[in-house]
């Protein structure tokens, strides 16, 4: 289903009849695999309706590379599907889009390469995660690796596979909603503080400083512009800052 990657009204069309020519009398579940597009969503819509048992979450966008050492390009000289970690995270928005809209899992495929990611797709909604381009570059070790990992990890979190299908579905923000600054502010919360400076180096507003003697740093309110990256977990770990409404005591 999702070759060639342009799909117009009249390929939609066709689209569909192949579904429910493929799924009329078939003795297994036929699943359709989607190409990466704005509008896959409403695609999976048509060809559900049209049969499918399920979709696949998503077929290897067009691309390009090219290799320095010849100046060709790659994969047949010309553009062709690429793969691989770098489009996890359009697959993952995708598939989390899905599972909001059609009220079910779907399958995910990729840029999976550890347990981390199969976890992510989980939690956005995959009820299963398709694994290819790991193997071939690390061998079927990486499948036991992955599992392994995801055993581990719903044993910390005192949880099952199961269960943590579309678990993020719940925090997903419409664009609308995000607050965008302005009547946020950072807040540093003393006694977490570790004072390893990393917010400082990450904000733009120049708003953060070492307190004197203090071993933490403070957030100037009337400076800060409340873009909330210093309080993102892989800026601070510790979770020292949060975001409050502009004026609140601290």
């Amino acid at each position: 289903m999702s070759c060639p990657h342009s799909i117009d009204g009249s390929s939609l069309a066709i689209l569909e009849e192949q579904v429910q020519a493929a799924s009329t009398g078939s003795p297994v579940p036929v699943v359709a695999k989607l190409p990466l597009r704005p509008d896959i969503v409403h695609i999976a819509e048509r060809v559900l309706r049209a049969g499918a048992a399920g979709v696949t979450l998503a077929n290897r966008p067009a691309g390009l590379d090219i290799d320095i050492e010849t100046m060709a390009p790659v994969m047949h000289r010309s553009v062709a599907g690429h793969g691989g970690p770098w489009i996890k995270y359009a697959v993952l928005a995708q598939v989390l889009a899905a599972y909001r809209r059609l009220g079910r899992p779907v399958s995910a495929t990729g840029g999976a390469t550890s347990a981390s990611d199969i976890i992510k797709y989980l939690l956005a909604g995959a009820g299963s995660v398709q694994v290819c381009s790991a193997v071939m570059i690390s061998g079927f070790q990486v499948i036991t690796s992955m599992v392994e990992g995801i055993g581990a990890y719903v044993s910390s979190q005192g949880t099952t596979v199961q269960a943590l299908i579309g678990k993020a579905a719940v925090f997903f923000l419409e664009l609308e909603q995000i607050a965008r600054g302005g009547d946020l502010v950072a807040s540093v919360t003393p006694e977490l503080c570790t004072d390893c400076g990393r917010c400082q180096g990450f904000c733009f507003h120049d708003a953060i400083t070492p307190v004197d003697g203090a071993g933490r740093r403070q957030v100037d309110p009337g400076t800060c512009g409340g873009c909330g990256l210093c309080a993102e977990p892989r800026v601070c770990p510790v979770g020292a800052i949060r975001m409050i409404s502009r004026g609140s005591p601290v």
